[in-house]
């Protein structure tokens, strides 16, 4: 709280990099209200996709709303598409299209697709990313 109170990125950024993402997203969790913005502006693009594998789908929420429409593409591009076709069956219609028609139109289609699968089968859990 207090690197982040003091701005002091630099040193955050030492700490963040001997972090796993469960230990992100923990501390993510445990952060008052007030100080998680500047917990999110303070991480990479990287470190926030690979935290939000990490959280319950309300915090994945609060992270995409926190970090603002730019920066919530480039992570929900990044991420898994299965993880993303759960987090969108709970979500908000209106946010859900937003991120969806910002996104990359192929991760959006492959996310769309894999949302058509009911939850918890063989066609939502499996990945549709493979080598050849």
């Amino acid at each position: 709280i207090i690197l982040l109170r003091d701005g002091k990125r630099k040193e955050f950024k030492n700490i963040m990099e001997e972090l796993q993402p469960y230990d992100m997203a923990y501390l993510f969790k445990e952060l008052p209200e007030k100080h998680r913005g500047r917990f999110l502006s303070f991480l990479t693009i990287d470190d926030v996709t690979e935290m939000m594998g990490e959280l319950e789908r309300e915090y994945q929420e609060i992270v995409l709303e926190k970090v603002g429409k730019d920066k919530a593409t480039f992570v929900t591009n990044k991420m898994d598409n299965d993880d993303l076709a759960n987090l969108f069956d709970e979500m908000d219609d209106e946010l859900k299209d937003q991120l969806l028609s910002n996104m990359e139109a192929e991760e959006s289609k492959a996310v769309q697709l894999l949302m058509n699968y009911p939850a918890e089968t063989a066609g939502r859990i499996m990945t549709n990313r493979y080598v050849w």
